[in-house]
């Protein structure tokens, strides 16, 4: 699916942008930047990272070739980033 979202079933439907709900996110986190300020690959995923939030936010967009099911290693990396987190 495009990140930015479309239309489907003739305009009926709105998926959504994926951009849209990253601003809700780094609001919510308190991050200064729109842009992500750090940047990573774990196999087939490309990390985008906003480490500048407010204390106890964390964001990241991990992105991986296409598909619509869950990606191998994906849980793994997961976990790994939740475990990282304070209090995680």
């Amino acid at each position: 699916m495009p990140l930015e979202g479309r239309f489907l079933g003739g305009g009926r439907f709105q998926q959504g942008d994926i951009f849209a709900g990253l601003e809700i996110w780094r609001r919510a986190n308190g991050c200064a930047e729109n842009a992500p300020d750090g940047f990573a690959s774990t196999g087939q995923f490309l990390r985008r990272k906003w480490t500048h939030c407010a204390k106890g936010g964390a964001l990241e967009l991990a992105l991986f070739p296409g598909g619509h099911g869950i990606p191998e290693g994906w849980a793994d990396m997961v976990a790994d980033w939740f475990e990282g987190l304070p209090g995680g």
